[in-house]
């Protein structure tokens, strides 16, 4: 950047002022050309002169000359440079920075105006982040005691007493324990099935000699029995809870007053499902809480599929039913037509 352009943009930046007929051909001659009319009196020229040996052009860089060059085109009134010992001395002297930004402004400068009304707001700012801060310092501090304390309660087994700590910490600004609330409150309906599933197994079979002498071979197979659940859950209470109840089903968002259907796959066994289930806390680590059930929580009902008793709801067991049932209506379908015949034929 030539030495025009660099004169040209501190001029529109206020940082100098022009002075004379036309602009000095360098910083050297501009200031050369400004100290004797800054010596005779003239606060624009004495302006400019110190902000020559602040800047370190045209002649050595001397921050305490330019200051005292500064307060002389001060003191003859110049309030740039008033406003240019407030910004140079608030760090060192904040007392007389001070002093020197307020007669600008009593002077009606409007640059030293805007900088305290800037200033004002950047105080506010940072009153306002650092209240931010200690809030949230506290809320932090007072989310970890309860999730320590509602922690100890459910170990316990103490339901009553882990509703009423959620609830105490939600009146604290403790916004998670709204889903230990709600967890508190799930009512779950489910139904149990037994299912059966067969395994051919490689490399083993049994060969049996059948009708006419001729041999069958077939695979052996093995069985495992499974159980499912399937049912729903109901959120009463007037918070979200994102829940899992095992079995393969994840995680899901139970809105308040809301209903979600559940299930757990192949199952080894029921007698474990159902005596807990977890919780995503929305809190900053994303805990998972383990909640124990509450007797009379969950609620099993029969599953009508089972009311045979043939072991299950899979096709094999589908189909013997069926065809017992068919089986028996035709067996008294026969002895009611043997029993029919024969009454006519005697008499």
């Amino acid at each position: 950047m030539s030495f025009q352009q660099q004169i040209d943009e501190a001029i529109k930046e206020g940082a100098l002022y022009f002075v004379g007929d036309a602009l000095p051909p360098d910083w050297y001659a501009g200031f050369k050309q400004w100290l004797p009319l800054a010596e005779g009196g003239d606060a624009k020229a004495a302006f400019n002169v110190g902000t020559c040996y602040l800047r370190g052009d045209g002649v050595d860089r001397s921050s305490t000359t330019a200051l005292d060059w500064y307060r002389r085109a001060a003191n003859i009134g110049d309030t740039r440079a008033m406003l240019a010992l407030y910004e140079q001395m608030r760090a060192r002297t904040p007392s007389e920075a001070e002093e020197w930004l307020q007669r600008a402004i009593a002077a009606g400068d409007e640059r030293a105006l805007k900088t305290l009304n800037q200033r004002q707001a950047d105080a506010e700012r940072s009153a306002r982040e650092a209240d931010a801060k200690e809030r949230a310092r506290t809320l932090a501090a007072r989310s970890s005691a309860s999730l320590k304390e509602i922690k100890a309660l459910l170990e316990r087994r103490d339901l009553a007493g882990a509703r009423q700590r959620a609830e105490t910490a939600v009146q604290d600004g403790v916004t998670w324990a709204g889903a230990v609330i709600a967890a508190l409150s799930l009512r779950v309906h489910a139904r149990k099935r037994v299912r059966k599933e067969y395994t051919v197994l490689k490399g083993s079979a049994t060969t049996l000699q059948g009708v006419q002498g001729v041999y069958q071979t077939t695979a052996n197979t093995s069985s495992t029995k499974y159980h499912d659940v399937r049912g729903e859950a109901t959120n009463p209470s007037r918070y979200t809870v994102n829940v899992s109840f095992g079995g393969g089903s994840g995680f899901g968002l139970l809105a308040a007053g809301g209903t979600m259907p559940i299930y757990a796959e192949r199952l080894g066994s029921v007698r474990a499902w159902g005596k807990s289930f977890s919780v995503l806390l929305d809190d900053q680590a994303h805990t998972v809480l383990t909640i124990p059930t509450a007797p009379g929580q969950i609620s099993f009902r029969p599953d009508i599929s089972l009311s045979w008793g043939l072991g299950g709801s899979s096709l094999k067991a589908s189909t013997l039913r069926w065809g017992g049932v068919i089986l028996a209506v035709w067996f008294l379908h026969k002895v009611w037509w043997l029993w029919t015949m024969w009454q006519i034929t005697h008499h």
